[in-house]
């Protein structure tokens, strides 16, 4: 069975588990490292068909820093089977009561935690950790 895993750690973790567990190739992106692993220990994390989750990027047009947030976050949606929906928050006014002033804000569709910017990726991936 073939798994990918985002793994947010240090480098000495990650050698333990490797030398321990796995066989994986990896890659470094934004001080992350994207795993793509083989293991048995993975067979019950698999995603059901159909669970995709959905986060929401709240934003207005024209921000620079909502653009920078959705390219920060963009490369990891098809590793962990997410989509991304972008909600104009100029278009109500209670939105922009709420998130004015701290947009871009990230959370999930389903969810009442949220992450606002400023954020890396290493603050995406926990945060997305948290919530699944």
């Amino acid at each position: 069975m073939v798994a990918t895993v985002i793994y947010v750690g240090s480098q000495a973790r990650l050698t333990a588990l490797l030398e321990d567990n796995l066989s994986a190739l990896y890659s470094v992106t934004a001080n992350t490292l994207c795993l793509s692993l083989y293991c048995d220990y993975f067979k019950e994390k698999k995603t059901m068909p159909g669970t995709r989750k959905t986060l929401i990027l709240y934003s207005t047009p024209a921000c620079h820093l909502c653009e920078t947030a959705h390219e920060l976050i963009k490369p990891f949606l098809s590793q962990l089977e997410m989509d991304i929906e972008e909600v104009d928050i100029s278009e109500s006014d209670a939105l922009i009561e709420r998130y004015g002033v701290r947009i871009p804000v990230i959370k999930f569709e389903d969810g009442e935690k949220e992450l606002g910017w400023p954020f890396s990726a290493e603050n995406f991936l926990a945060f997305v950790s948290d919530q699944v």
